[in-house]
Order: C-alpha cells, then structure tokens, then sequence
C-alpha cells in the first residue's frame, strides 16, 4: 500500500543538480526536434507515472502551472498525492486549463485540440503535453547528456533504446510504431523519428495544430530513459 512515507519519498535526490540535468535534456531536446536525449532515472514515483516523466514534471511544474492527468494517472491516488507533494501544481480536470498535462496511456489522449493552445497575442499560455512512451529512436541518434551520472544496473542508454515490433498494441496503448519525418526549425534537412505508441490519428492531429502556429501546443515524448520533444514549429509528415 502506498502511505504517506511513499508520498514524501521518490523526488530528486539532489533537486539542484538534477533539475537542471532534465531542463538540459529538455530543452536541448525542444531545439533540436526529433534528436533522443537522455534522462537518467532520478525520481521514483507510484506507477504507472514513469520515471523519465515524472522528472520532467518535478523539473518544469510548480503552483503557477496547472497540471492535467490522463485517465490512467488521475486513477491512482499514490499518484495524484504524489505529485501534489512534489511539485505543489494545482491539478485541474479540464485539458484547456492546463498549462502541463501527463499522459500515460495515448490511445487515451483526448484530441491535441481540447488542450490549451494560447492565443496570438500570448501564444506561450498553452498546454506542454508529456506522453509517455515504450520506446524512442531516431536518425539523429542520441547526444551524450550534459550531465552524466553514473549508470545503474539495468538502465539502458537512449542509444539503445530498441523500438517494438509495430503489432505490439494493448488497451489504451494507440497506434503501433510511427516513423515521423520532422522538418523545421532546428533540423538542417530531414529527421526521422520513431516512437512508439502514439494516439491514434497522431500525424493528422499534429498537422491541423502545425496549422495553427503560433498557437499550439507542444510535445515532449517520455521514454525509458530518454526524451524527444515536438514543438509546435516542426512539420511531420509520415515516411513514404
């Protein structure tokens, strides 16, 4: 059973340090859309919130920012206290009110339109939306971290990360393994990105919000030990 003892533990060991490893990753990551970087295991929160994406949430949330959960996340209390403990955002229920939303399951994940995507005049109060995933890899390959901590037993690099085979599919798991071809800001030509799973009519969905920009949200991809993020700026097309 998850207690008290269990909220309080979990959250970075070095808050400092280890927050600023994650916004590197992060925002390297937002820069250089479709490039894996990695992200070591620094928290330990109640599943089914992972690891890479709770570290992404005690980096980036705190009571100014609105925190979403999907179905899967909101069911768990240990969750739900866990990340009040450690972040101290206020949870909402409505995607739109949300200036950072977690998904854990991406067959699940309402429409990329019922979330915040800001206005013209402030196109930056809209929804960043944290999905996790089984598996990432990319043509881009995966940067060495800026901050490297020492590997444990059992933790795999991005590098080797290995993506599943595109029939591994389970309820509430979306589409199978997507090969995107991103373009855009901070891609010199071309990158392929494959990331498994994704929402289903993911390409579409992300092509009607490109068509919005500036307004849109954007996309940071929560993997085993890694991140890719899509910002709202890059096209994805998928590979003919």
């Amino acid at each position: 059973m998850f207690g008290q003892a269990d909220t309080i533990e979990g959250g970075f060991a070095n808050p400092v340090f280890d927050a600023q490893a994650v916004f590197k990753a992060v925002m390297d990551a937002m820069a250089r859309p479709g490039t894996v970087m990695p992200v070591k295991a620094l928290a330990s929160p109640p599943e089914p919130l992972s690891a890479t994406a709770a570290a992404v949430a005690l980096t980036l949330c705190d009571h100014d920012t609105p925190l979403w959960l999907d179905s899967q996340l909101a069911a768990s209390a240990a969750v739900y206290s866990w990340l009040g403990f450690h972040t101290g955002a206020p949870l909402v229920e409505v995607p739109a009110q949300a200036a950072f939303a977690l998904a854990a399951s991406p067959g699940r994940l309402p429409p990329l339109g019922n979330f915040g995507r800001g206005s013209q005049e402030y196109p930056d109060r809209s929804t960043t939306i944290v999905l996790q995933v089984d598996a990432l890899s990319s043509d881009a390959g995966a940067a060495p971290h800026p901050y490297p901590l020492p590997v444990k037993d059992g933790e795999r690099e991005a590098s080797t990360l290995v993506p599943p085979s595109p029939r591994l599919r389970g309820e509430g798991k979306g589409e199978g393994q997507r090969r995107l071809v991103l373009e855009g800001p901070g891609i010199q030509t071309t990158t392929t990105l494959l990331a498994a799973p994704l929402p289903a009519n993911f390409i579409e969905q992300w092509q009607e919000n490109r068509a919005r920009f500036p307004r849109g949200v954007d996309l940071i991809l929560a993997a085993p030990g890694a991140v890719a993020c899509l910002p709202r700026t890059v096209r994805i097309e998928p590979e003919s």
